[in-house]
């Protein structure tokens, strides 16, 4: 009897041992979310034209930082470049720029973001050349830090296509635009003549064949 007795005090301090080692163990909780870390994750998504596996790093940083300015900016431009295949998500883009600059993003790459936005959608050229002016007002020699195909001179052309676009009216400010990157892109080309030397209509073809050859140069994409 006095064995079985032994041998059940035995068993109860091994337990009660296991009891308190296994109540000292910490529970390991997992580490604060580094904003920095993903901002950095998402620009080099994006870098490398993974637009979907940015967006997902800017939603991300925004979830836990609502004011992160940076981060919808970011992630306005992702929704703009896959808007190129579902042109709803132009609605997207428009907002989270929207979102940057209610937040005093401290750079003009979120009107960058609405003219090319507004430069892609029917009826809108009149906001997109008022956004890309804005850039050109901010910086005459602006470049997007994170893609630097994207610059001043894609202010410019936008600005030059949609003054085309809405009419003979506007074909003069056309025109200042289209002469003006004439001189500025890799290959110069010819500036366009005095309009009063065109017939017919072949100054407005001229301009827009100016148009399309500086499109190729300045934003082939």
């Amino acid at each position: 009897m006095k064995l079985r007795y032994e041998k059940f005090t035995a068993v109860v301090s091994v337990l009660l041992l296991l009891g308190i080692g296994c109540s000292k163990k910490k529970v390991e909780e997992p580490p604060p979310f580094d904003v920095n870390a993903a901002m950095t994750r998402a620009w080099n998504d994006f870098q490398s034209d993974d637009y979907d596996g940015a967006r997902e790093e800017f939603s991300s940083v925004i979830s836990h930082d609502a004011e992160n300015a940076n981060a919808y900016m970011g992630r306005g431009w992702c929704y703009a470049y896959l808007a190129k295949q579902n042109e709803s998500l132009f609605d997207s883009a428009k907002a989270d720029f929207g979102s940057a600059k209610s937040r005093n993003i401290g750079s003009a790459d979120a009107d960058m973001g609405f003219a090319a936005v507004y430069r892609s959608l029917d009826g809108f050229c009149d906001s997109a050349i008022v956004f890309a002016g804005n850039v050109i007002a901010a910086d005459s020699n602006y470049v997007f830090s994170k893609d630097f195909t994207t610059n001043y001179l894609d202010a410019h052309l936008i600005k030059g296509y949609c003054n085309y676009y809405l009419g003979e009216d506007h074909f003069p400010q056309a025109h200042i635009e289209v002469n003006y990157l004439c001189t500025r892109v890799l290959y110069p080309l010819d500036s366009l003549s005095d309009p009063s030397t065109y017939t017919g209509d072949s100054y407005e073809r001229a301009l827009a064949l100016k148009l399309e050859l500086l499109t190729e140069q300045i934003s082939p994409r």
